[in-house]
């Protein structure tokens, strides 16, 4: 996880694209998963588009529902740019 890779990041883009892939593996539309996590259909669609992150327990309900070992299968991380000194 990034804790332990500080020179990684979370790719909000490519994590909603896998959030996407396990959601319609699951066989899952947006509009049903956003009534099953009790989220608005918005909401949704912004973790799916990389707009924002989901919250830890968004991402806990997630793992459970797409039947996943742990939050990290949803993530993507990606190595930070680290500006020249």
């Amino acid at each position: 996880m990034a804790q332990n890779h500080p020179n990684l990041t979370i790719d909000r883009s490519e994590t909603g694209k896998q959030i996407r892939h396990y959601m319609l593996t699951k066989g899952y539309t947006a509009h049903a998963l956003a009534s099953v996590l009790q989220l608005s259909d918005g909401a949704l669609k912004n973790y799916l588009y990389g707009r924002n992150l989901p919250p830890l327990d968004v991402l806990l309900q997630m793992r459970q529902l797409f039947g996943l070992q742990s939050v990290e299968d949803l993530l993507v991380l990606q190595e930070k740019e680290v500006p020249y000194a």
